[in-house]
Protein backbone atom coordinates (compact mmCIF):
# COMPACT_ATOMS: atom_id res chain seq x y z
CA UNK A 1 0.00 0.00 0.00
CA UNK A 2 2.92 2.36 0.62
CA UNK A 3 3.22 4.87 -2.22
CA UNK A 4 6.97 5.43 -1.99
CA UNK A 5 9.31 4.93 0.93
CA UNK A 6 11.19 8.19 0.51
CA UNK A 7 8.36 10.60 -0.18
CA UNK A 8 8.58 13.85 1.81
CA UNK A 9 4.86 13.59 2.59
CA UNK A 10 5.30 10.04 3.91
CA UNK A 11 8.17 11.24 6.12
CA UNK A 12 5.99 14.12 7.32
CA UNK A 13 3.25 11.64 8.28
CA UNK A 14 5.71 9.39 10.13
CA UNK A 15 7.21 12.37 12.01
CA UNK A 16 3.72 13.49 13.02
CA UNK A 17 2.92 9.96 14.21
CA UNK A 18 6.03 9.92 16.40
CA UNK A 19 5.10 13.26 17.98
CA UNK A 20 1.50 12.22 18.64
CA UNK A 21 2.29 8.75 19.95
CA UNK A 22 4.88 10.20 22.34
CA UNK A 23 2.20 12.57 23.68
CA UNK A 24 -0.94 10.42 23.54
CA UNK A 25 0.15 6.79 23.13
CA UNK A 26 -0.97 4.42 20.40
CA UNK A 27 -4.59 4.22 21.40
CA UNK A 28 -4.91 7.94 22.05
CA UNK A 29 -3.61 8.81 18.59
CA UNK A 30 -6.39 8.79 16.01
CA UNK A 31 -6.00 8.99 12.26
CA UNK A 32 -7.85 12.33 12.26
CA UNK A 33 -5.39 13.71 14.84
CA UNK A 34 -2.57 12.41 12.68
CA UNK A 35 -3.98 14.09 9.56
CA UNK A 36 -4.18 17.40 11.41
CA UNK A 37 -0.66 17.07 12.85
CA UNK A 38 0.77 16.05 9.47
CA UNK A 39 -1.08 18.90 7.76
CA UNK A 40 -2.79 16.63 5.26
CA UNK A 41 -6.14 15.01 4.68
CA UNK A 42 -6.92 11.61 6.15
CA UNK A 43 -7.18 10.29 2.59
CA UNK A 44 -3.57 11.30 1.99
CA UNK A 45 -2.43 9.06 4.85
CA UNK A 46 -4.26 6.14 3.26
CA UNK A 47 -2.37 6.80 0.02
CA UNK A 48 0.77 5.77 1.90
CA UNK A 49 -0.49 3.30 4.50
CA UNK A 50 -3.40 0.86 4.54
CA UNK A 51 -4.19 1.87 8.10
CA UNK A 52 -2.87 2.71 11.53
CA UNK A 53 -1.24 -0.68 12.08
CA UNK A 54 0.83 -0.46 8.89
CA UNK A 55 1.79 3.14 9.68
CA UNK A 56 2.95 2.28 13.21
CA UNK A 57 4.92 -0.72 11.92
CA UNK A 58 6.55 1.44 9.23
CA UNK A 59 7.56 3.99 11.86
CA UNK A 60 8.98 1.26 14.08
CA UNK A 61 11.04 -0.13 11.20
CA UNK A 62 12.34 3.29 10.21
CA UNK A 63 13.36 4.11 13.78
CA UNK A 64 14.93 0.70 14.40
CA UNK A 65 17.10 0.99 11.28
CA UNK A 66 18.13 4.50 12.33
CA UNK A 67 18.93 3.26 15.86
CA UNK A 68 21.14 0.37 14.75
CA UNK A 69 22.95 2.58 12.24
CA UNK A 70 23.67 5.08 15.02
CA UNK A 71 24.95 2.57 17.56
CA UNK A 72 27.12 0.67 15.08
CA UNK A 73 28.44 3.82 13.36
CA UNK A 74 32.02 3.58 14.55
CA UNK A 75 32.29 -0.13 15.32
CA UNK A 76 35.56 -1.72 14.31
CA UNK A 77 36.45 -5.39 14.57
CA UNK A 78 40.02 -4.32 15.21
CA UNK A 79 39.07 -3.05 18.67
CA UNK A 80 38.85 -5.33 21.69
CA UNK A 81 35.41 -6.72 22.47
CA UNK A 82 35.25 -4.62 25.61
CA UNK A 83 36.09 -1.46 23.65
CA UNK A 84 33.49 -2.34 21.02
CA UNK A 85 30.91 -2.89 23.75
CA UNK A 86 31.79 0.40 25.44
CA UNK A 87 31.53 2.31 22.14
CA UNK A 88 28.13 0.77 21.42
CA UNK A 89 27.03 1.52 24.99
CA UNK A 90 28.00 5.17 24.61
CA UNK A 91 26.23 5.36 21.25
CA UNK A 92 23.07 3.77 22.69
CA UNK A 93 22.98 6.19 25.62
CA UNK A 94 23.67 9.21 23.42
CA UNK A 95 20.94 8.14 21.00
CA UNK A 96 18.30 7.69 23.68
CA UNK A 97 19.26 10.89 25.51
CA UNK A 98 19.02 12.80 22.22
CA UNK A 99 15.76 11.13 21.19
CA UNK A 100 13.64 10.27 24.26
CA UNK A 101 10.52 10.16 22.09
CA UNK A 102 12.08 7.36 20.02
CA UNK A 103 13.04 5.42 23.14
CA UNK A 104 9.46 5.73 24.38
CA UNK A 105 8.17 4.60 20.98
CA UNK A 106 10.33 1.47 21.05
CA UNK A 107 9.10 0.57 24.52
CA UNK A 108 5.45 1.17 23.63
CA UNK A 109 5.69 -0.71 20.34
CA UNK A 110 7.42 -3.75 21.87
CA UNK A 111 4.72 -4.12 24.51
CA UNK A 112 1.77 -3.50 22.19
CA UNK A 113 -0.33 -5.81 20.04
CA UNK A 114 1.22 -4.10 17.01
CA UNK A 115 4.48 -5.96 17.69
CA UNK A 116 4.00 -9.30 15.97
CA UNK A 117 5.97 -12.19 14.46
CA UNK A 118 6.90 -10.12 11.39
CA UNK A 119 8.12 -7.30 13.64
CA UNK A 120 10.23 -9.79 15.55
CA UNK A 121 11.79 -11.23 12.39
CA UNK A 122 12.59 -7.70 11.19
CA UNK A 123 14.06 -6.77 14.58
CA UNK A 124 16.34 -9.81 14.68
CA UNK A 125 17.53 -9.09 11.14
CA UNK A 126 18.27 -5.43 11.86
CA UNK A 127 19.99 -6.20 15.17
CA UNK A 128 22.37 -8.72 13.55
CA UNK A 129 25.44 -6.43 13.70
CA UNK A 130 24.91 -5.78 17.41
CA UNK A 131 24.05 -9.39 18.17
CA UNK A 132 27.14 -10.54 16.26
CA UNK A 133 29.32 -8.63 18.72
CA UNK A 134 27.52 -10.30 21.63
CA UNK A 135 27.78 -13.72 19.95
CA UNK A 136 31.51 -13.30 19.38
CA UNK A 137 32.02 -12.22 22.99
CA UNK A 138 30.10 -15.27 24.22
CA UNK A 139 31.94 -17.62 21.86
CA UNK A 140 35.30 -16.33 23.08
CA UNK A 141 34.20 -16.57 26.71
CA UNK A 142 34.45 -12.81 27.28
CA UNK A 143 30.83 -12.58 28.45
CA UNK A 144 28.36 -15.06 29.88
CA UNK A 145 26.43 -17.22 27.49
CA UNK A 146 22.89 -15.97 28.10
CA UNK A 147 19.83 -15.71 25.86
CA UNK A 148 19.60 -12.76 23.51
CA UNK A 149 16.46 -11.28 25.17
CA UNK A 150 18.34 -11.21 28.48
CA UNK A 151 21.25 -9.42 26.80
CA UNK A 152 18.82 -6.85 25.41
CA UNK A 153 17.33 -6.33 28.88
CA UNK A 154 20.75 -5.90 30.47
CA UNK A 155 21.96 -3.46 27.80
CA UNK A 156 19.42 -1.73 25.56
CA UNK A 157 16.56 -1.72 28.08
CA UNK A 158 18.92 -0.47 30.78
CA UNK A 159 20.16 2.30 28.48
CA UNK A 160 16.57 3.36 27.76
CA UNK A 161 15.85 3.47 31.49
CA UNK A 162 18.96 5.56 32.22
CA UNK A 163 18.14 7.97 29.38
CA UNK A 164 14.57 8.33 30.68
CA UNK A 165 15.87 9.09 34.18
CA UNK A 166 18.24 11.64 32.65
CA UNK A 167 15.34 13.28 30.78
CA UNK A 168 13.27 13.32 33.99
CA UNK A 169 16.11 15.08 35.83
CA UNK A 170 16.76 12.18 38.23
CA UNK A 171 20.36 11.75 37.06
CA UNK A 172 22.82 13.64 34.90
CA UNK A 173 24.29 11.34 32.29
CA UNK A 174 27.57 13.09 31.67
CA UNK A 175 30.40 11.26 29.91
CA UNK A 176 31.89 10.02 33.19
CA UNK A 177 28.60 8.43 34.30
CA UNK A 178 28.02 6.98 30.83
CA UNK A 179 31.43 5.30 30.99
CA UNK A 180 30.90 4.17 34.58
CA UNK A 181 27.50 2.62 33.81
CA UNK A 182 28.94 1.00 30.67
CA UNK A 183 31.75 -0.53 32.72
CA UNK A 184 29.25 -1.77 35.31
CA UNK A 185 27.16 -3.31 32.55
CA UNK A 186 30.21 -4.97 30.97
CA UNK A 187 31.28 -6.33 34.37
CA UNK A 188 27.82 -7.81 34.92
CA UNK A 189 28.05 -9.56 31.55
CA UNK A 190 31.63 -10.80 31.96
CA UNK A 191 32.15 -14.52 32.12
CA UNK A 192 33.00 -15.99 35.50
CA UNK A 193 35.89 -18.01 33.99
Amino acid sequence: MEKTKDSPKREQILAAALRLVSQHGFHGTSMSMLATEADCGAGTIYNYFSGKEELLEALYRKLKLEFVTAIMADDSQEQTLENRFMRMWQNIIHYFVAFPDKAAYFQQFHSSPYYNAESDVFTMEVLKPLLAVYAEAMQLGAIRSIPQPVLESLTIDLAISLARRHSNGEILLDEDLILETGQACWQSLKSCN
